[in-house]
């Protein structure tokens, strides 16, 4: 047999049987990644093997690559640093898609260049050139412009996700589930680092270098007894993937999902997926996912009433099941105190002659990095300071120790586009954000589970953006692009 037969059949076989293909495609991804992230000994090289296999596919039929594309981001860090073979891994699976795409898609790809779309695409683009003159005039080193502008640039992967989607109704299906099940993934290992590592239980660290450092019992003898903190250290200081927008994300799309979805099994999926996302914002108490979500699903929740009694009915035993696993999971793992805490240093403000003093050393950071974005905008309101500027921040690390950092960034989205971009970068921005919304709102005749999928995954987006700076960070932009490109496919199966 012919190397050209055997490569007609592999492609017809691709072609032909896709929703076979895809789960098999997500299972290996997802078992791949694991295993890598694990490091299992021989499992891991073989598993680079299966993902370099899936790029192979990718070739014939690109939505291959793109179902995988979501459980590989499990290998990545939150902000890669240096280039090792998961970057490269995931890199090259993201492009080989997007490269077949364009060949597969080439014609549809030149109309959608030449219709209205290409004015959004443009203008993104102008407004890069001009970011970057920005930062030239302003001293920014280029590496520093680059980093800044790298994240952002996986917004146009739209385009590809579109061009698949529109050709594709199976992997309309598989490419939500992918992202479901890596939402799984990510608040599991929230869930599986803070069991391995006791993090209930106080342990002794030393504050070195900037971060904390674990110091061992047998070696406890060397260090000054004043230099060591006794307390239980939080989960979001191990393992920085912890406060990423796919943990949280997870008891948007679970609730949603648990609600609307018609099949039982599918129902239960999201189900899990809510609890399991729920479980590991508890266990890193922090505040803003907590709020993020649970705003998103109130709202949910006043949609639903317009649906009827059996949505209404699914809506309230979701939120009783995770309501109580709240509170068992605080209990269990003596988190009483701590939320106490950190809530009551939300109210413990005082105003003297105009000046706001909040004793909470996050709330009290965020608002000095506020104050200082603020007056750069000011200085250059049309078109910002350009990505990459940065400015000096102290950082309370707790126990009284201050972390100085020079940073690029400030933690909420509307602050740093007015810093950066300035009015034009935000607008633009805010458009690109806000439009999936849109899109969806006045889209009738669309499946209500994609459009409350979208609704509240823009709606998470905007607030969780406010609090953290996951916006520049590569799983929030690539998130972002897949719900524009199903709010465009919404779009265009309307007209």
């Amino acid at each position: 047999m012919s190397a050209y037969a055997i490569t007609d059949g592999l492609s017809d076989y691709l072609k032909n049987n896709t929703e076979r293909v895809y789960s098999v495609s997500l299972m290996l991804s997802v078992i791949a990644s694991i295993a890598i992230f694990h490091e299992l000994p021989v499992l891991s090289n073989l598993s680079y093997l299966a993902i370099w296999s899936l790029m192979i596919a990718a070739l014939f039929n690109p939505a291959i690559g793109l179902v995988s594309l979501f459980p590989v981001l499990y290998i990545l860090p939150s902000a890669p640093t240096v280039l090792g073979w998961p970057e490269i891994s995931f890199a090259a699976l993201l492009l080989i898609s997007s490269l077949s795409t364009v060949v597969h898609h080439s014609r549809e790809l030149v109309n959608l260049f030449i219709t209205k779309s290409n004015v959004v695409i443009w203008l993104g683009l102008v407004l890069t050139g001009a970011n970057y003159w920005v930062a030239m005039r302003h001293d920014i080193p280029i590496s520093d412009w680059i980093r800044g502008i790298v994240p952002f640039l996986f917004i146009y992967f739209t385009i590809i996700f579109f061009l698949v989607l529109k050709s594709d109704r199976v992997f309309k299906y598989f490419f939500v589930m992918s992202i479901a099940v890596t939402a799984l993934l990510f608040s599991f290992r929230v869930i599986e680092t803070y069991v391995s590592n006791s993090l209930w239980e106080p342990s002794s660290y030393i504050f070195e270098y900037g971060k904390w450092v674990h110091i061992p019992l047998e070696k406890l003898a060397n260090y000054d007894a004043g230099s060591v903190y006794n307390f239980p250290i939080r989960v979001t200081i191990l393992l920085q993937q912890s406060t990423d927008v796919l943990v949280p994300i997870g008891v948007v799309w679970g609730v949603i999902g648990a609600v609307l979805l018609s099949k039982k099994k599918q129902r239960i999926f999201f189900g899990l997926l809510a609890v399991t996302s729920l479980i590991a914002i508890i266990l890193t108490y922090t505040r803003s996912m907590l709020l993020s979500a649970g705003i998103v699903v109130f709202f949910s929740g006043l949609f639903f009433l317009y649906l009827g009694w059996p949505f209404i009915k699914r809506y309230l035993i979701m939120l009783c099941i995770l309501g109580v696993l709240a509170i068992v999971s605080i209990k269990i793992t003596g988190l009483e105190e701590v939320y106490k805490n950190r809530f009551n240093q939300l109210t413990n403000v005082t105003v003297n002659n105009d000046n706001v003093a909040v004793k909470d050393d996050n709330l009290t950071a965020r608002l000095e990095e506020y104050k200082i974005a603020w007056d750069m905008f000011l200085e250059a309101p049309i078109l910002g300071k350009g990505l990459g500027i940065k400015h000096e921040m102290n950082f309370s690390a707790g126990f009284g120790e201050i972390l100085k950092q020079k940073v690029a960034y400030v933690h909420n989205w509307v602050f740093y586009f007015l810093m950066v971009s300035g009015v034009a970068g935000f607008v633009y921005y805010s458009i690109i954000l806000g439009g999936p919304a849109l899109i969806a709102l006045f889209s009738s005749d669309a499946s209500v589970f994609f459009r409350m999928t979208i609704l509240g995954t823009v709606g998470f987006m905007a607030i969780y953006g406010l609090f953290f700076a996951v916006f520049r960070l590569i799983p929030f932009n690539l998130l972002l692009a897949t719900i524009l490109a199903y709010a465009m496919l919404q779009k265009a199966e309307k007209a």
